[in-house]
């Protein structure tokens, strides 16, 4: 299933939104609230693809989610937002301690070029992810005191460029990823981290870990 993204393009670079990114967790959080709160580790590429999707480059720039609490107002900011990274390639590691409870995707960003000149940006928002308050886009869940990995986020460029959700496969793999969080986040508990993929039939495939 594919998602009809909305082309924001013309011959020079537009204006967009700019949310500020959600804080990775720092120490003195965790040590509050590891038992009241979950910790959610991601990784997301921000590098230029070239040859991505019929466009000359492309490059995914931001992935928001809202806590499925009560409904949101369609044009109301996303709750929890990562904005790229520029100019660092490969994939980034990311833990953020969040409330209990799931949470959907609800805004998509990714910038495409046609030339140097011709740029634009393909978004989706809570317009399509969401039909009346039920999310089409996908899901994660977060209980309290856990910590979870839900999965590595890029771009597919099959077809057009969207978002696209993909996964460690390997256990020795999973193993070495959730060990690397040590060197950055050395207070976290990471010997019962969960392997729970963001649930999505839109931007992935489901897998699990045996």
């Amino acid at each position: 299933m594919t998602i009809a993204f909305l082309l924001n393009a013309c011959a020079s670079l537009l204006v967009k939104h700019d949310y500020n990114s959600s804080e990775s967790i720092r120490e003195n959080q965790y040590t509050r609230y590891a038992s009241t709160k979950g910790v959610v580790l991601l990784a997301a590429s921000w590098s230029r693809v070239w040859g991505c999707g019929g466009f000359e480059n492309a490059e995914l720039r931001s992935i928001g989610f809202d806590r499925l609490v009560e409904p949101q107002g369609k044009d109301n900011p996303p709750e929890f937002v990562i904005n790229g990274t520029a100019d660092i390639s490969g994939f980034i590691n990311y833990a953020f301690l969040l409330d209990p409870g799931t949470y959907a995707i609800s805004h998509v960003n990714v910038k495409v070029a046609k030339s140097i000149v011709n740029v634009g940006y393909l978004k989706a928002s809570r317009r399509e992810l969401f039909d009346s308050d039920v999310p089409k886009g996908g899901t994660f869940e977060i209980r309290p005191g856990e910590v979870v990995y839900i999965g590595h986020f890029g771009l597919d460029c099959a077809n057009q460029p969207m978002l696209w959700r993909f996964y460690l496969e390997d256990k020795k793999d999973f193993e070495a990823y959730v060990s690397s969080y040590k060197t950055h986040y050395p207070y976290l508990a990471l010997d019962a981290v969960q392997y729970r993929l963001f649930k999505t039939q839109m931007f992935g495939t489901d897998f699990s870990l045996n």
